[in-house]
């Protein structure tokens, strides 16, 4: 249970809340963390068998229509299942970009087939995505990316390579992005594509992340692939990935209650630590300050992701609110690592398994984590970008 107050998103999502919780005190006791915390770090958070638990009870696609066979509940309800799950660490990796950025984004942009074929094996729990934008000389500026896809024999031939493609070795498809027109503007001539890891000419090669975790490089080498895998108009990629960048905004936004999470450990852990003098930390009126701003700013960081769901529940797409729930989380995550390791000290820094590690080297993962967070989805000064042009109609 948390130390921090909930939100009030109203009554169907206080029910909803009391339902997941129930299923997580049964399906992600305490026993079962133990025993996925024996996993090797790059698989924690990935586990099929928990996906399908929720795809049987319909809890894939809460606010999914139901014409795909989503149960069509509000953004509201979304957002508690998304905090309960973030909030108890549960292993939603295997659906998370499915359910959340290409499922979403192929309701809007994607043919009748191919919302046929994909989504109801999404909300099945059988269909794993791994996002193709990141290149070599192509970070957050995914309008400078050389991966090309050529017309050829009714299909296409991809040739290029991606890197930080987290999940490309347990991924069905890649959510790809390529160049389709060289000749055109660079944001006019990128198409989006959905292309089988199963394919020849795909090779995936590990790279360790800070977090410990697994990501990769990806290489497409004469990679061919059927018409009907692009999504959308050729050319017409940069309105596709724009929108899908915002559903993972929205969802990273939303993240901040693992934040919580981690806020309320060190709530905990300072209510019974001391200081070299034996003095105890929670007494400290400058730690006391240190950790009233933390709460604050968590609950901030939360009421801008209610907006962006207050936004969806609207039937509008949050762009510049996404990004700002996006920025503030991340940065809070930064934030937190910061005093955790200035009040925990050095048995903070030490990582799990560590003898003397404070709470099994969780305040060291999260010191790694926030770093990548601040530049996943698009760098946070990226995001500033968009909330000027996008919400405040500043000039570039």
């Amino acid at each position: 249970m948390s130390v921090l107050p909930e939100l009030d998103l109203g009554p169907a999502a206080a029910t909803f809340r009391g339902e997941v919780r129930a299923f997580l005190a049964e399906h992600w006791s305490e026993r079962q963390q133990a025993m996925h915390r024996r996993n090797p770090q790059a698989e924690r958070g990935f586990d099929r068998d928990f996906t399908r638990l929720l795809a049987e009870r319909g809890w894939l696609g809460v606010s999914w229509p139901k014409r795909w066979g989503g149960q069509q509940r509000s953004a509201f309800e979304q957002l508690a299942f998304v905090e309960e799950m973030e909030y108890h660490r549960a292993p939603v990796r295997a659906h998370t970009m499915a359910v959340s950025i290409v499922g979403p984004t192929l309701m809007a942009h994607g043919s009748e087939e191919q919302q046929q074929r994909f989504l109801p094996a999404i909300l099945r729990g059988e269909h794993c995505v791994c996002l193709g934008y990141s290149e070599p000389d192509a970070g957050s500026d995914l309008a400078s990316l050389r991966s090309r896809a050529q017309s050829a024999d009714g299909g296409w031939v991809i040739d290029g390579a991606k890197l930080y493609t987290t999940m490309a070795e347990l991924a069905d498809h890649c959510w790809l992005a390529a160049r389709t027109d060289s000749d055109a503007e660079k944001h006019a001539g990128i198409s989006v594509f959905l292309v089988p890891m199963s394919t020849p000419g795909i090779t995936i090669r590990p790279m360790e992340a800070m977090s410990g975790g697994r990501t990769n490089a990806v290489f497409f080498d004469g990679v061919r692939v059927g018409a009907d895998a692009l999504v959308g108009a050729p050319g017409g990629g940069w309105a596709i990935i724009t929108e899908a960048l915002t559903f993972e905004r929205v969802m990273l936004g939303g993240r901040v209650a693992r934040v919580r999470r981690e806020l309320d450990e060190l709530i905990r852990h300072l209510a019974i630590a001391c200081d070299a003098k034996g003095a105890p930390l929670g007494s400290d009126p400058r730690v006391r300050d240190l950790v009233g701003s933390l709460v604050a700013e968590v609950e901030a960081s939360r009421l801008l992701a209610v907006r962006c769901v207050a936004e969806l529940e609207g039937g509008r797409v949050p762009h510049h609110q996404a990004a700002m729930a996006k920025i503030v989380a991340a940065e809070l995550e930064e934030r937190l690592a910061e005093v955790a390791l200035d009040l925990g000290g050095p048995a903070a820094t030490l990582a799990e398994g560590a003898p003397g590690a404070e709470l099994d080297g969780l305040f060291e993962q999260v010191v790694r984590a926030s770093v990548l967070d601040v530049i996943g989805g698009g760098t946070n000064d990226i995001q500033r970008t968009l909330v000027a042009v996008r919400g405040l109609h500043l000039p570039r």
